[in-house]
């Protein structure tokens, strides 16, 4: 019965990209992120690891099945393994970007989209 309210609550939280928060499953608990904290996502074979200033979380999933549920006023794919915080970027130099300590690879396939939603010319 809690198994199935759960679900009902994750299953609505992830279908609307307007929710300040996402829920992951770390173990067999379900942890509420609020999206404001997620630095950054990474794919990894068939996890998705959701990185926090504080904390690392995995979860089983794909990356493009996760940014369905994000919101692209908030999250951008700028690798085919990286999808971040574009609130949290503090510099860009060639195809590395930084958010907290942490360097990304920007590919130059999202390197031009990347620099236009962020109104860079």
């Amino acid at each position: 019965m809690v198994g199935r309210f759960l679900s009902s609550i994750v299953g609505q939280t992830e279908h609307s990209k307007n929710d300040e928060f996402i829920f992951v499953r770390d173990s067999n608990i379900l942890k509420r992120l609020d999206i404001n904290d997620i630095l950054y996502l990474e794919a990894k074979g068939d996890h998705v690891k959701f990185y926090l200033s504080d904390k690392i979380y995995s979860i089983h999933s794909t990356l493009t099945s996760i940014e369905q549920k994000l919101s692209p006023d908030i999250f951008f794919r700028v690798h085919r393994s990286f999808i971040v915080n574009i609130n949290k970027i503090n510099t860009i130099e060639g195809g590395t970007l930084i958010i907290d300590r942490y360097m990304i690879p920007v590919s130059n396939r999202f390197r031009a989209a990347l620099f236009k939603r962020l109104q860079i010319s």
